[in-house]
């Protein structure tokens, strides 16, 4: 292997289910050693697949996959340095956990005492330690998650493959596996692989996400980069939630580019961030996040995109609302203000005349 090659590499993948259905379109890819990378997108959107054709579960239509340097693309799975964890947890109910965990070392053929070896080092690596001798019925959800995980690492693999490994676990619970799975991966140094429908899940894990739709890769980049330069439309709401106003461009001067919006009832200004000018006249549209929206009734001092509206209701989340204005054309914007605003002097309520404002560096332009 290249030392400074990617640990995984997806060349040029296509995968064909019969003849009418195309998962995955002509992906190339590279993921680096020692990364979380994340496969995020819709149902159906081919990112299974995908991790599916790495695990060796599938077999490409055409292209190759290479495992540090190696084509692995006709390797059978037992074969492969990668091992793939599970939505449905797959825990045999019938084995202990230490049973469970050291079940692909046994059917390795390796010595008794090294199988306990490590099995104790995989259930303390998951924070399981004395748990061997436990059934999986004694366990809660997230135990019995801890356990997957561990027998799957294990077998040591150099990736390690997680397919909507926390979807079945409640919120809160989610959340603390997910600070888990980072630990995990920085302790053991190997790559993880993670699919998921989840893009806070996605976010909050990986250092880089590969946005998925209709079988293609439509965006690569850390998850700061995703949700603040969306590429597309479809990117900019899958990622979170955002606004967006239609309209037409009617210039660009010094790398802000102004549209006339019907949706905005006026102009409305936003900074290229790097994006090709679009020309005169072109079609485009304009994203705001919520959290980038102030809501005011007072007139906004600032420059930038002021539009006037009412609000429709107000949402109450805990640490912030969620306020849904109509604009006097009719288009509803959604708000993320903190909890500390909505009380103060300037408290808003249903049916007040309010201003909504936002800088032109905070408007993402976007022409697909």
């Amino acid at each position: 292997m290249n030392g400074t090659g990617p640990t995984i590499r997806f060349d040029r993948i296509s995968k064909w289910f019969g003849s009418q259905v195309l998962a995955v379109d002509d992906v190339s890819l590279d993921i680096a050693a020692n990364e979380f990378f994340a496969l995020l997108g819709p149902s159906g959107c081919g990112k299974t697949t995908l991790l599916r054709i790495l695990a060796g579960f599938e077999s490409p239509s055409s292209g190759s996959v290479y495992l540090e340097g190696r084509d692995i693309t006709a390797v059978p799975p037992n074969r492969r340095a990668v091992n793939m964890v599970f939505q449905s947890y797959a825990v045999f109910p019938h084995m202990t956990v230490g049973q469970n965990v050291g079940y692909g070392l046994r059917v390795s053929g390796l010595p008794r005492r090294e199988i306990g070896r490590r099995v104790e080092e995989a259930l303390a690596l998951v924070r399981l330690p004395g748990y061997g001798d436990r059934r999986p019925e004694q366990l809660s959800g997230g135990q019995r998650q801890r356990v997957a995980l561990a027998r799957a690492l294990v077998k040591r693999p150099r990736v390690l493959l997680l397919d909507e490994p926390l979807s079945a676990l409640d919120r809160k619970l989610r959340e603390d596996m997910q600070l888990e799975l980072v630990r995990l991966r920085q302790e053991i140094g190997i790559t993880f692989v993670i699919v998921t429908h989840d893009q806070e899940e996605a976010m909050s894990v990986a250092g880089r996400i590969a946005v998925m739709e209709s079988g293609r890769l439509v965006q690569i980049g850390s998850p700061s980069e995703i949700y603040e330069h969306p590429r597309s439309r479809f990117v900019a709401d899958f990622i979170g939630s955002v606004n967006l106003l239609d309209g037409r461009v009617t210039g660009t001067d010094g790398g802000v580019t102004a549209l006339d919006s019907a949706e905005a009832g006026g102009p409305l200004r936003a900074r290229l961030n790097g994006t090709a000018a679009p020309a005169t006249g072109d079609r485009a549209w304009i994203g705001i996040r919520p959290e980038k929206l102030l809501v005011d009734r007072r007139q906004p001092s600032r420059e930038g995109n002021a539009l006037s509206g009412e609000v429709l209701e107000i949402a109450y989340l805990g640490e912030r609302s969620i306020i849904h204005v109509r604009l006097d054309s009719g288009k509803v914007l959604k708000a993320s203000c903190p909890n500390e605003r909505r009380f103060d002097a300037r408290g808003i309520a249903a049916g007040d005349r309010v201003h909504v404002s936002w800088s032109a560096e905070n408007g993402i332009l976007l022409t697909d």
